[in-house]
């Protein structure tokens, strides 16, 4: 997969945000946009649908829902969804992987 969002961006063993529910998830995002440490960046629709911006300036529209207390998300032309534990520490949004990888976005300005 292309993207996690970009994952294992920034690879770290230990979060330290507070774990969020479905509506923790839902709030954090809507209508929100994450930049990355790369100079990448990725918005959030309410209508589900995302957009990722590369540092070249190209984008990538996939899709993302919260299931089950996961941020999940696909990207096209794959049909794979792929979830995320996901955590807060004020402006920092972090997006656990399965595997304990992290990538950590911050609410852009």
């Amino acid at each position: 997969m292309r993207w996690l969002l970009v994952l294992g961006l920034m690879a770290s063993p230990v979060w330290a945000g507070k774990s969020m529910d479905d509506a923790g998830i839902v709030a954090a995002l809507t209508g929100r946009v994450l930049g990355y440490d790369d100079a990448t960046s990725q918005s959030f629709k309410a209508d589900g649908e995302t957009i990722f911006f590369s540092k070249d300036g190209k984008q990538s529209i996939g899709h993302w829902r919260v299931q089950a207390g996961r941020y999940c998300s696909v990207w096209p032309p794959s049909d794979h969804w792929a979830c995320y534990d996901v955590t807060q520490d004020g402006a920092t949004v972090d997006f656990v992987a399965d595997d304990g990888s992290i990538s950590s976005g911050h609410y852009a300005p």
